[in-house]
């Protein structure tokens, strides 16, 4: 039999085309407790309310792209104080190859920064809620290395093994996912990314790893980061760019 019949028969029976790829958009909402900002040194009565983020991640069944949604200003100005947040780079996920490429600008220079995918050893609950009518199930994990909790959402029947950020590897896609850091003064920072959209695309989109900016891994950005923090000390402790009288 000619192969190419074979090929069609072969479509007609799985009936799904061979080169059709389903796409999925997802938006997230980023909400950081209030909790983070709260610092002795403030003075009283200041009430704090940190702006909420909103990301998109298009992604299929290999790769994805994460970025910011420019929704409204993300400033905001309570009681004279000024809460910002500083842009977010698009990152970049390839499943198969286990890489992540991330846009970071640091002291004006732009970077890329290329590193492995970090493997979470997620361990699967049996507790299951609802997000956004979608039915999605329970995993946990604590990394004893940055004392960070991690409680995560994903729905099996959106059989992506992704997630809002750099979060990956569970049976279906992370819908929600709440971060937890403990520090030895007994406080806590927390955030949760929650989705609040889910579409499917009409019409792929070739996703495509971001190429501005000098490659580096994260432990060459650390480094470049601390040179220039130092440097921004030294320089301030010898008072230059500080009229004298």
């Amino acid at each position: 039999m000619n192969k190419k019949i074979i090929l069609i028969f072969l479509v007609m029976l799985l009936g799904v085309p061979l080169m059709a790829q389903k796409q999925l958009r997802v938006e997230y909402e980023l909400t950081v407790s209030e909790e983070n900002f709260q610092y002795p040194e403030l003075p009283l009565g200041i009430d704090i309310n940190v702006p909420k983020q909103y990301f998109e991640l298009t992604l299929d069944d290999n790769e994805s792209l994460w970025k910011k949604i420019d929704v409204v200003d993300n400033k905001q100005i309570v009681d004279g104080a000024i809460i910002s947040f500083p842009p977010s780079g698009t990152l970049y996920k390839n499943l198969k190859e286990k890489i992540k490429i991330e846009e970071v600008e640091a002291y004006s220079k732009n970077y890329l920064v290329k590193d492995s995918l970090v493997e979470i050893n997620w361990k699967i609950e049996n507790e299951y809620k609802e997000i956004i009518k979608i039915k999605t199930r329970k995993a946990t994990f604590f990394d004893k290395k940055s004392e960070t909790k991690l409680i995560a959402w994903y729905a099996s029947e959106l059989n992506f093994k992704n997630g809002p950020y750099e979060y990956w590897g569970l049976p279906g896609l992370v819908l929600e996912i709440e971060l937890t850091t403990y520090y030895d003064d007994n406080s806590k920072d927390s955030s949760i990314y929650s989705a609040i959209k889910v579409e499917t695309l009409k019409k792929n989109k070739k996703l495509i790893p971001p190429t501005k900016g000098t490659i580096v891994n994260s432990k060459e950005l650390d480094k470049i980061q601390q040179t220039n923090f130092e440097r921004m000390i030294e320089i301030k402790n010898q008072g230059v760019g500080v009229d004298k009288d």
